[in-house]
């Protein structure tokens, strides 16, 4: 009978930090491979006790200056993939870090995500470890979940080689339920993949996307759709200010599958005028937006779209006014209240505090250009955000709530 012995922490980090601090990029095969075999054959000697060996491998502590919280296995396999990122295929990295993955994926229970909402799949991503977050994907419960960025970070390559953008197309591929979650936006800038792709003139990722169901009109928090991305974004060999050549094939693509370029930001300005006031103009897409119908405009009631987030800040102010026109005139908590009936009768079903306060602001700054600077009419008050949070947190633990918001990301929902 094998005696079970517990491995002292104290001797296995330090065992295993002599070891990855031998790891150079630009040492010979030989040396990485003598290397590999060293840590695979260190942590077979100390997975006998599978229950030990998981308390140690799961460690989690601050790593890089951000500094960014995980676990110990995850950070040897970065580690150890940093010894082959000049291999530019799955098939080439697996060959080399397949056992190391297998050893820490019979063991680890996966159920980390970080402080900031990243799922280990989405970390491995944003460091460019492309082989851990494709054996990752799959099993990761967290992958493309609430707040987690796998998807924008798959799709925001910047590198001329179509290698590596097959690559991160393999890793959403192992998503299990991709095409329910391929529209998740950032929690601060409201984007999707879509965006990201577009703004780093990634074609293929582009059209895998769409073929998956992503939406090409979704908006993000300024009101921008992916194609605004093509003009704002990078691209290789490109200066500030030039056309993207590759951007051009995307949006080609984009208005053949659906782009709509005449819808505004919430600033009311269009993709079109963007386009000819900033960059070089290109003929064919102009004709190519000129020839798409623009939708009617003669309803009697502007409407705000469902499902988009900061869409609050397109309603229009006189829609505000008619709905309460002493609007400024009121307490916090009848503001918030107001506003709330307001965004239910528009259909908007996502904001947040800031959205309110962008409101608020605008009303005062019209109220006030109608009357002199020396008029008792002006309104002077200060609106604070804090308040306004506190009063929709209020609202929200109601039983006939209006409301409820995630106190983390503040993004407030409406009930319908």
């Amino acid at each position: 009978m094998t005696m079970l012995i517990d491995t002292p922490r104290s001797y296995f980090y330090t065992y295993i930090n002599q070891l990855l601090d031998g790891i150079k990029r630009d040492s010979s095969p030989a040396e990485k491979k003598a290397l590999l075999k060293s840590i695979i054959k260190f942590l077979d000697e100390n997975s006998r006790n599978p229950k030990n060996f998981a308390d140690l491998v799961n460690f989690q502590f601050n790593w890089r200056e951000d500094p960014i919280l995980i676990p110990l296995w995850l950070y040897i396999s970065f580690k150890m993939e940093y010894l082959y990122k000049n291999q530019r295929t799955l098939e080439a990295r697996e060959k080399k870090l397949k056992p190391i993955l297998d050893k820490f994926l019979n063991i680890v229970m996966l159920d980390f995500k970080s402080p900031q909402g990243w799922s280990a799949t989405a970390l491995a991503g944003r460091f460019g470890y492309w082989y851990t977050a494709y054996r990752l994907a799959s099993v990761d419960p967290f992958a493309a979940g609430d707040k987690d960025m796998i998807l924008q970070y798959c799709s925001s390559i910047l590198n001329r080689d179509k290698k590596l953008r097959v690559m991160t197309i393999l890793v959403m591929e192992q998503i299990p339920d991709i095409e329910e979650k391929i529209n998740n936006q950032t929690a601060d800038s409201g984007r999707t993949a879509l965006h990201y792709a577009c703004a780093y003139s990634n074609p293929e990722i582009v059209e895998w996307l769409i073929a998956k169901g992503i939406e090409v009109n979704r908006q993000d928090v300024a009101g921008h759709t992916p194609l605004w991305h093509c003009i704002s974004g990078v691209e290789l060999g490109i200066q500030h200010g030039e056309f993207r050549t590759g951007a051009q094939v995307i949006m080609e693509y984009l208005l053949a599958h659906g782009a709509d370029p005449h819808i505004p930001n919430h600033k009311g300005k269009y993709f079109i005028d963007h386009l000819k006031k900033n960059y070089r103009n290109d003929e064919r897409i102009v004709q190519m937006i000129m020839a798409m119908p623009k939708p009617e405009s003669d309803s009697a009631e502007p409407t705000v779209a469902v499902k988009s987030v900061g869409l609050v800040k397109a309603i229009a102010d006189d829609v505000v006014h008619n709905h309460d026109p002493e609007l400024l005139e009121k307490g916090y908590e009848e503001i918030v209240l107001s506003l709330l009936t307001l965004f239910q009768r528009l259909a908007v079903i996502e904001f947040y505090p800031k959205d309110v306060m962008e409101i608020l602001s605008r009303r005062k700054r019209l109220y006030n250009n109608k009357f002199d600077k020396s008029s008792q009419n002006r309104i002077s008050i200060s609106y604070k955000s804090k308040e306004i949070i506190r009063q929709i947190v209020n609202i929200s633990l109601r039983e006939d709530s209006l409301v409820t918001i995630n106190p983390t990301t503040q993004r407030c929902c409406v009930k319908a």
